[in-house]
């Protein structure tokens, strides 16, 4: 494998980021439904939600529950929206990156294969529920149900005692370089993502023969 790693420890587990990584994630769809739905400007949407980045945080964190989320910002909003499509506008905003879910399905069954991903309920439970893709990774782990964000490292010790493995036995990919930087102070083997091609060739020796060229 072409990146950092601890000679002698077997790798065992391979954690991904999620949004960035496994899915792409596309705010915009989130902004024009906003200002589609209540005569706001983009511009006025994107300072709203840049408004909530403390709720968003506690959201990711676990300190408050989805509808309490959506109360909070349907109160910020000039024309509230009904429960039903004010959830779907915030949630309808993924797609599954093919490129990279294929060399997870290459290293199914070579590696135990887990998440650790900073994300709330709504949009987690949106992802997994709408891509059967997720059924192959073991034990994912969230923000909001570690009560942890990255790049806190006790997020990624959480990780490691929730899949039983040694930091030098589990590779994390993630594309931010901060949440890389503190898989690495937790002791963890890192590759910084920053696409599916790049990854196969960083992911050389690991994949099957004749998969990784």
């Amino acid at each position: 494998m072409r990146g950092e790693a601890k000679a002698g420890a077997p790798l065992r587990v391979i954690f991904f980021d999620l949004g960035g990584v496994l899915v792409n994630v596309h705010f915009e769809r989130f902004i024009e439904g906003l200002a589609r739905h209540t005569g706001r400007t983009p511009a006025e949407v994107i300072a709203l939600r840049a408004s909530m980045r403390s709720d968003s945080r506690l959201f990711d964190s676990g300190g408050i529950d989805g509808d309490e989320f959506l109360e909070r910002l349907s109160r910020k909003l000039d024309r509230p929206l009904e429960r039903p499509l004010l959830e779907s506008l915030y949630t309808d905003i993924f797609s599954l990156k093919e490129d990279v879910a294929g060399l997870a399905r290459l290293l199914h069954g070579r590696f135990r294969l887990s998440i650790i991903s900073n994300t709330d309920p709504l949009h987690y439970n949106y992802i997994v529920g709408r891509y059967p893709f997720f059924s192959l990774f073991e034990k994912p782990v969230t923000s909001f149900g570690a009560g942890l964000l990255k790049p806190d490292p006790a997020i990624y010790a959480f990780a490691l005692r929730e899949l039983a493995v040694e930091p030098e036995e589990a590779l994390f990919i993630d594309d931010l370089e901060e949440n890389v930087a503190g898989a690495r102070q937790a002791g963890m083997r890192v590759l910084h993502f920053s696409g599916a091609e790049t990854l196969r060739l960083q992911l050389d020796g690991l994949l099957p023969p004749g998969q990784g060229q």
